[in-house]
């Protein structure tokens, strides 16, 4: 089955991710599409890097390198929060208590790849359910703020 235009666009995005060295091969309307996609999906910081990573800056026309150094400096300043927010919470959670970071949190703190350009937006946490009551409490009395989804 042929892909849709939709599809086919995702596949630009997908296969610069996975293969940065295609750059040279893709038009300027598919760049159009590819970075607009990339910034709706928080992407285009991780786009940023991949291509810098495999050396394809000058592969990369001019227009489209204009949009790469707000993406890469918001997503330097996202982790910089990030980082601020994870002394915070260091500070407030009980010492005794086992804290797992999960997801972008950990990815970022690992420093693993797939954090490079990574915009996290939010600290999650897994506490053992015993501790689970006391940490909510303990969080709450220090300012701290949840979405409302708490998953037990």
């Amino acid at each position: 089955m042929k892909p849709t235009a939709a599809e086919q666009r995702c596949r630009d995005l997908l296969a610069l991710l996975r293969e940065p060295s295609r750059a040279g091969a893709l038009a300027l309307p598919q760049w159009e599409v590819v970075v607009r996609l990339a910034r709706q999906a928080r992407l285009l910081a991780t786009l940023d890097a991949r291509l810098h990573e495999a050396e394809q800056g000058d592969r990369i026309p001019a227009v489209v390198s204009a949009h790469l150094p707000g993406a890469r400096n918001l997503a330097a300043l996202r982790q910089h929060h990030l980082e601020r927010e994870l002394a915070a919470l260091a500070e407030a959670l009980p010492a005794d208590v086992p804290t797992v970071l999960l997801e972008g949190c950990a990815y970022v703190v690992t420093g693993a790849r797939i954090a490079v350009g990574r915009m996290p937006s939010d600290v999650d946490i897994l506490v053992a359910p015993a501790d689970l009551a006391r940490t909510e409490a303990v969080l709450l009395a220090a300012g701290w703020r949840f979405d409302g989804v708490l998953d037990a």
